[in-house]
Order: C-alpha cells, then structure tokens, then sequence
C-alpha cells in the first residue's frame, strides 16, 4: 500500500504523555529534543500497531517508511500531507484514539491517506467491493 499517514496529538495530550514519561516543561510550543524524541517515538508504535492492524485485518502487506515529527495546528499539519498526497488521495481512513491511565486521558486521531490504488486494494481485501 502506498499512501500517507498522521498521527495527531493535542497539546494537551502531548504534555500528558510527557508527564507520564516524566519528560516536563516547555514553554508554548518549544519542547525540548528528548521530549520530541519521545514523542516521535510513541507515534512511531502507535502508527506501527494501526498499521499492523490494518495489515492483518486486510491480509495485505504494509511498511511504513521513517516517521517525522511536527508541532503545529493540525490543520496546518494536515494540509502538508494533503499537499503531497492531495493531487492522488481523495478519501482518507480516521481512527479516533484515546489512552487511559487511571484518571488521566491522551486523545489522538490516526488519519491514513492511501492513494486510490490502495484503497481500493484495501476495501477489496475487506470485503467491501464497492466504488470508492
């Protein structure tokens, strides 16, 4: 499958995480670079666990190429990947996240951009044959 991938964080989610990893303080948007690091990194297991998923569910092959890691608006973020993926990607898979421990909740939203041939692909290898 060819196709684009986010995960997206609140900021509010992120400083959770970095609290549970106790990896604090920052100030606004400037984290430090262990604390991207980390943050990076957790993309990277979450993203591999979906992908792995969606692999095994679909019984297809996916890899997944060397994760980045951005600190913006989503939308702005967004609009990166929709830049380079937007001219062959017109439909997108959302997965709603969200990670608990005890009382504290770190929301995130997994969007996969697969380009139409894989889509398709995908959606056939699902069981679901229609036009997409």
């Amino acid at each position: 499958m060819n196709g684009s991938m986010f995960l997206l964080l609140p900021m509010q989610s992120a400083e959770h995480l970095l609290h549970q990893l106790n990896l604090t303080g920052h100030e606004g948007l400037l984290f430090e670079e262990l604390q991207l690091s980390a943050l990076a990194e957790v993309g990277n297991i979450l993203s591999g666990s979906y992908v792995t998923a969606i692999s095994e569910l679909a019984s297809l092959q996916i890899t997944l190429s060397v994760p980045s890691i951005a600190v913006d608006m989503a939308g702005a973020i967004l609009d990166i990947g929709l830049a380079f993926s937007g001219d062959i990607a017109d439909q997108a898979i959302l997965i709603n996240t969200q990670i608990w421990q005890g009382q504290m909740n770190i929301d995130g939203h997994f969007f996969l951009l697969p380009h139409p041939q894989s889509m398709v692909k995908l959606f056939s290898a699902l069981g679901w044959d229609n036009d997409v």
